[in-house]
């Protein structure tokens, strides 16, 4: 029966060495093909264990190779627990680190004391064991949903870690002990596979996110561009919300600061000035970078009495910003249309004739 169950131990060990070097290829393959620090952490991980296994199945349980064996399995806990902080954007707690010296100056005083032989099973599983537990911990702590189940395997791995001196001396344990392990070590690799591919989907939604807002706004003063009226008009959802007031505005003092002071006070003065605007009708979704010093707001539902007033809270607050002692000034525009499905370009036109004729004044 012994020399079956030296049998089997190989067969389960060799399993373990060939799982962990496949899964070291994967991240590896993962770290070249996508480079975030945490993969090159799991890729290390694994790394470790493949070397753990190797050690164990040729060398079997001799005293000194049994050691390194455990001091493996440690050290590539710590690594998948450091991982885990690197991917969760965590600051890794410098009380932590020492954990790894703490365990090692553990097995010394083990092999020097042959009475606490006995223990040394437990003290290395539940290293082990408290790295799955504490990053399954930080995963949970996320609170959404992929997040709960990852980190509850996380858990459930390492309270499994936890029990295994006690489970590997009942008889049931060899061979389904080990197979339950290998399920849950499986479940593992799946859960960081799902939190990698979790944060690839993240930053994809992020950047699509990025790109559809710099598409749509100004880089200097963050209100809408050209491209933005473009796509409303299109939409021609404005058409029907008459009346339909649009208000072209033209800074009157912008090519003087550029000229006089430079470009970037001009900027300065774009963005005062958009600010301005944009406090001065909050509720609009449509005040538009035009081009250069012009802005164009468009005001869905608004006639043109309301035009009228909008226009002048604007030009008195844009009468009060003062640079290098000179006010600047703004020309505005006003043109209304109570028709649905008006022509919107043509009513732009129209107010910027407007404006132009307010400058002439």
């Amino acid at each position: 029966m012994m020399a079956y169950s030296d049998e089997m131990l190989s067969l389960i060990t060799l399993t373990f060495f060939a799982t962990s070097f496949v899964l070291t290829l994967v991240m590896g393959i993962l770290y070249m093909l996508h480079k975030r620090k945490y993969l090159l952490y799991w890729l290390l991980h694994w790394s470790i264990l493949t070397f753990a296994y190797a050690t164990l199945f040729i060398y079997g349980t001799e005293p000194l190779y049994l050691v390194l064996y455990s001091a493996l399995l440690i050290i590539g806990s710590a690594v998948l627990h450091y991982a885990c902080y690197v991917y969760l954007d965590k600051r890794y707690l410098k009380g932590l680190k020492l954990t790894g010296l703490s365990a090692l100056t553990l097995f010394v005083t083990i092999l020097i004391t042959p009475s606490l032989y006995i223990f040394m099973p437990i003290v290395i599983f539940s290293y082990v064991a408290f790295y799955y537990m504490h990053a399954g911990g930080w995963i949970l702590a996320r609170l959404d949903k992929p997040s709960n189940w990852l980190g509850s395997i996380f858990i459930a791995f390492g309270l499994f870690n936890l029990l295994y001196p006690f489970f590997v001396q009942l008889n049931w344990y060899l061979p389904w002990g080990y197979f339950i392990n290998a399920i849950l070590g499986t479940s593992t690799v799946l859960a960081l596979l799902g939190l990698h591919f979790i944060r690839l989907n993240h930053e994809k939604d992020q950047l699509l996110n990025t790109l559809h807002y710099k598409s749509y706004h100004d880089h200097l003063t963050g209100l809408h561009n050209r491209e933005y009226l473009n796509k409303i008009i299109s939409e021609k959802t404005l058409v029907k919300q008459v009346p339909l007031s649009v208000l072209f505005a033209d800074l009157n003092t912008l090519k003087q600061m550029n000229d006089l002071h430079g470009h970037d006070l001009g900027d300065q003065i774009l963005i005062e000035t958009a600010d301005v605007i944009t406090q001065c009708i909050p509720y609009s979704q449509h005040i538009i970078r035009y081009g250069g010093d012009e802005f164009l707001i468009i005001l869905p539902n608004t006639d043109n009495i309301q035009a009228n007033q909008l226009s002048h809270v604007i030009t008195e607050m844009c009468s009060k910003i003062v640079i290098k002692d000179i006010a600047i000034g703004i020309s505005i525009g006003i043109a209304t249309s109570h028709t649905i499905d008006c022509d919107i370009n043509a009513l732009i036109r129209t107010a910027e004739i407007a404006m132009y004729k307010s400058k002439r004044k």
